[in-house]
């Protein structure tokens, strides 16, 4: 290992290693919530902000709502539903009407930084959850 790698792996959180290092095993089996398959036939997990409730009267709830870009030449599935989203956004979603462009470029943003972090896109099990999210969006 070069010393400057060392350097960065004794600068870098605990945290950040750790999901670094379940990352691989959750990309390829990933946790059965019962939500199905994604489009990349991985399973739906939680989400960041855990399961929510529509508002739509449907009855229905949603953690991740996928989107599919493409990054650095190739196409990727990545969450909408990201921790870097306002109260606003996520009312937005869960009135499931038409999203403004700051959805997009929000989930896209925090996309491209979990790739550059080395990290699977959608929450790994030790993050599903763990983003504050308004009470009336909460389920039972």
């Amino acid at each position: 290992m070069s010393m400057l790698k060392s350097l960065l792996s004794l600068l870098m959180p605990q945290k950040e290693k750790t999901l670094r290092e379940n990352a691989e095993p959750y990309m390829q089996e990933g946790k059965d919530y019962g939500y199905g398959l994604r489009e990349d036939k991985t399973q739906k997990g939680r989400g960041y902000f855990g399961e929510m409730q529509m508002q739509d009267k449907s009855g229905k709830v949603f953690g991740e709502m996928s989107l599919t870009s493409t990054l650095d030449g190739e196409e990727v599935l990545y969450p909408s539903v990201v921790p870097t989203l306002t109260r606003e956004e996520l009312d937005i979603m869960a009135r499931d009407e038409e999203w403004p462009e700051s959805i997009f470029t929000k989930a896209l943003n925090f996309a491209m930084e979990r790739k550059k972090q080395g990290l699977p896109f959608f929450a790994l099990p030790e993050e599903e959850g763990k983003t504050p999210i308004p009470e009336y969006l909460k389920t039972k």
